[in-house]
């Protein structure tokens, strides 16, 4: 890349996962980010995180029943919980 050029990149979290951080900031959310630098003038590390989508599942048992585990539980994107 040319002294004084500008680059776009395009980084695109997969299907379950939110963005984390891009270049040292934080940046949230999902979907595709056009990141551009301009004005280059010095060695440059893009670099970006993402993080799986969580879930909480609250489970409760009516009369003459029961359900294990009992309350609240947190589950990550495509994965399954079974009582224990």
């Amino acid at each position: 890349m040319n002294y004084g050029a500008s680059q776009s990149f395009t980084m695109t979290p997969n299907t379950g996962t939110t963005w984390r951080t891009c270049c040292g900031r934080v940046v949230g959310g999902s979907g595709d980010e056009l990141h551009v630098h301009q004005t280059v003038t010095a060695n440059h590390t893009i670099a970006a995180s993402f993080a799986i989508n969580t879930y909480t599942i609250t489970a409760s048992a009516g009369a003459n029943g029961s359900i294990a585990p009992v309350g609240a539980v947190t589950v990550n994107y495509g994965a399954t919980r079974a009582s224990p």
